[in-house]
């Protein structure tokens, strides 16, 4: 009897753990699903409350997506609440073979490099998204992670023109940030992007 009484307890114990569990994973997902749809909804109401163009809301709204599915992904968040020393040191194991790759790091020192990786920040844009826009204030350039990106110019009767694709290990942006100039490009990813920024300051 009191081997039965102790099973049965057990069996019990073993029952509610992993039905709180499930329950648990339930009720997270749930809760996710729901803010996504919120905010889907607060920024379909906004682009229809100021009639803006229907590719402007598609783009808010794939960004906005994006950023529920990528949040496991996303490091900034988890590195915010780290260490300087720790962060720079991930930081470089993430992205330190990257930077060396771009044109414009090739050669440069490895102390310069790491200093470089330790302020850059992770982001990630959903296909068609404008990451940078032509002849806006040069504030950032981007490295591109994974992905692609393509540069495209705006002609004299509006129209915009393909000047070149960006692959993996690529740069964009770079021209106004170095020569302080308003971007001479539109960078527009092609498909989901994964990219680094590194910010005008920081740059200089």
């Amino acid at each position: 009897m009191l081997f039965s009484i102790a099973f049965m307890l057990f069996n019990m114990g073993l029952t509610s753990y992993i039905i709180g569990n499930i329950t648990n994973l339930v009720v997270r997902e749930t809760s996710n699903t729901f803010k996504m749809r919120d905010m889907v909804q607060r920024v379909s109401e906004f682009g229809s409350m100021n009639q803006l163009p229907e590719a402007m809301r598609e783009q808010m709204l794939a960004s906005v997506q994006l950023r529920f599915r990528t949040e496991e992904q996303l490091q900034q968040e988890v590195l915010s609440e780290l260490p300087k020393a720790v962060r720079s040191g991930v930081m470089k194991h993430l992205f330190k073979s990257a930077v060396e790759s771009c044109y414009l790091f090739q050669g440069v020192s490895d102390s310069l490099i790491v200093q470089l990786v330790s302020k850059m920040k992770a982001k990630f844009f959903p296909p068609k998204a404008n990451v940078i826009l032509e002849n806006e204030t040069s504030t950032d350039c981007y490295i591109i992670i994974s992905g692609e990106v393509e540069a495209l110019t705006t002609l004299a009767d509006g129209t915009e023109k393909h000047v070149k694709r960006i692959g993996p290990r690529g740069m964009a942006g770079e021209i106004g940030v170095m020569f302080s100039i308003p971007q001479p490009f539109t960078i527009q990813s092609r498909r989901l992007t994964h990219v680094v920024r590194i910010s005008h300051t920081h740059l200089l």
